[in-house]
């Protein structure tokens, strides 16, 4: 899918180092991606999978997820009931 003019391409930063190289090494770590909307999240889904997606979730590090986007990718990959969202990573010290 191509860009158009009147909407900016979808963002994703980060690095791919926890992905599986059959992955198809995503442009960047779909744990920090920022969608501009619903067209932006179908296109990441459809590149990456599922699958790929549900292992970014349960391999998530504090500050990856912003809590909207943490409650709908677990809504969407079928990963929580509603209401039943497990909290955001947070980071430990020892």
């Amino acid at each position: 899918m191509a860009p158009s003019a009147a909407r900016p391409p979808m963002r994703v930063t980060g690095t791919t180092s926890h992905l599986p190289a059959s992955a198809g090494t995503p442009p960047g770590d779909p744990a920090s991606a920022n969608m501009g909307d619903h067209r932006d999240v179908e296109a990441l889904a459809r590149l990456v999978g599922d699958a790929v997606l549900r292992d970014v979730l349960q391999h998530a590090e504090a500050g990856q997820f912003g809590e909207r986007a943490w409650t709908y990718w677990h809504y969407r990959l079928g990963l929580a009931d509603v209401g039943r969202v497990p909290p955001l990573p947070t980071r430990r010290f020892s």
